[in-house]
């Protein structure tokens, strides 16, 4: 079971034994006959459930997507195909968070697809399609032959051509195809300008700067940053670059972290500035405003600004390895949970704090969560990274830390700190020192504030 408590979720175990058996029995004889399934049919497929939302809580994507398979199966053998597919996508998705591609690759060809020619069948062989670059696989071409012929055939589905295009550069630079990989990310861009000029849009849509960011960061990492500033200054001159421009300023962001990620640290600061001149003044106006009486166009400067400001000074911190980190407390203390940072090599996915029974005396107790997508897992092997420090600091002192090791193949990072009795209310931080090779550290620093003071043993029901 989950409880939302001010904004984080906690899970624990819930006894049906505390509710009166008969009405535990009256509920659960109603779903039976609404359902029509048995009760040993309705307990295991709830049992199989169960254990699925279990396995997330403490990411275990992989036993997760297990769980839902069998709970899919026992709903098939039930003749439910509503919840069996309903199952099944929630395995894909378990599968796809662990960066188990083929895994999640077997569950979508067995999916409906979808009349062919359909909406909905081009979608799913987009998503095919996508799923085999990021397997690697050599059938991620022909699949999106596929998409094409599928496009000339059908109208309406003419803007996915630019789709393909970006896919298939981004498959040419998996292979280190830089040639093959240009083509490709510049196709899409010309059709992309096309509909920018032929709708007379003022600001270039997510989809046009989804295909700039893919050049840039193939030039970047081929060491050619030069050649990404000039995509930029093509991107500045394309599109209005005013305060609402939020999806041209979310593009500065991602390139920033490309920066960052190839160790072109001035150029990263350069365009982190320039998020923080158009919104710094906006900035500190929206801070004192309560959260409910922001607009959706506020919360989204707030969002990016925290973000620049916080990759910013973590940039800094890992160039000197000296003082301690300005994570902005009192703008996070404002706006708390929301703000998930990117550095060199990760991307913070989620985080949050659980409450289990402790090994030792049965008793609730708190552990920290936090999980990490790797952004470059070949980057990881080339400087040796051996394992992490999981670091949990509250008030300049660290309450919290567990080493664990790094193994090559991993997409996805999960680390759990060891349990806690209690966790007090205010500002944490939680920290990941990455071992490298030459005895080096980088560190990745997400904050979390946490409202109100977290102490099961005495309070689970609150």
């Amino acid at each position: 079971c989950v409880a939302v408590f001010g904004g984080i979720g906690i899970a624990y175990y819930i006894n049906k034994s505390r509710r009166s058996p008969r009405v535990a029995e009256k509920v659960e004889s109603e779903i039976r006959v609404e359902s029509g399934k048995s009760e040993k049919e309705e307990n295991l497929l709830e049992l199989h459930v169960q254990q699925a939302v279990y396995y997330q809580q403490f990411g275990e994507h992989v036993e997760a997507a297990k769980s839902f398979l069998m709970a899919a199966k026992e709903a098939q053998g039930q003749g439910d195909d509503e919840e069996y597919l309903d199952y099944l996508s929630l395995a894909l998705q378990e599968f796809e968070d662990a960066g188990k591609y083929e895994e999640a690759f077997h569950i979508l060809t067995s999916l409906p697809s979808g009349p062919i020619g359909s909406p909905e069948n081009i979608e799913h062989q987009v998503q095919l399609a996508q799923m085999l670059i990021r397997m690697n696989d050599d059938r991620a071409l022909d699949q999106l032959a596929t998409i094409e012929e599928l496009i000339s055939k059908y109208p309406g589905s003419e803007n996915l051509q630019a789709t393909v295009h970006t896919f298939r550069g981004t498959f040419y630079t998996n292979r280190d195809d830089v040639s093959n990989a240009e083509k490709s990310f510049r196709a899409a861009i010309t059709l992309d300008l096309a509909e920018h000029e032929s709708e007379g849009y003022s600001e270039l849509s997510p989809d046009a700067l989804g295909s700039f960011i893919e050049l840039q960061k193939l030039y970047i990492s081929h060491k050619r940053p030069k050649d990404a500033q000039k995509i930029a200054e093509e991107v500045t001159k394309r599109t209005s670059g005013k305060y609402e421009d939020f999806s041209y300023y979310s593009h500065l962001l991602e390139l920033a972290n490309i920066f960052i990620e190839y160790d072109y640290t001035t150029l990263a600061e350069n365009t982190w500035d320039s998020i923080l001149s158009m919104y710094e003044t906006a900035y500190k106006t929206i801070a004192e405003k309560e959260r409910e009486d922001r607009s959706p166009s506020e919360c989204s400067v707030f969002g990016m600004v925290t973000k620049a400001l916080n990759e910013k000074e973590m940039m800094k911190f890992n160039l000197l390895k000296t003082g301690r980190y300005n994570d902005v407390t009192r703008d996070l203390d404002v706006d708390p949970f929301e703000h998930r940072v990117s550095s060199k090599f990760f991307d913070t996915t989620s985080f949050n704090i659980i409450v289990t029974p402790s090994p030792d005396t049965g008793l609730p107790c708190v552990q920290f969560i936090m999980e990490l997508n790797v952004r470059n897992r070949e980057m990881m092997k080339q400087l040796k990274v051996m394992g992490f420090r999981f670091r949990v600091d509250y008030k300049g002192d660290t309450i919290l830390q567990r080493k664990y090791l790094y193994h090559s193949e991993d997409q996805l990072v999960v680390l759990l700190s060891d349990p806690i009795e209690k966790v007090n209310a205010g500002h944490h931080l939680l920290v990941i020192e990455v071992f490298l090779g030459d005895e080096q550290r980088y560190y990745h620093f997400q904050a979390f504030n946490i409202p109100t003071t977290v102490n099961p043993s005495e309070t689970l029901g609150e």
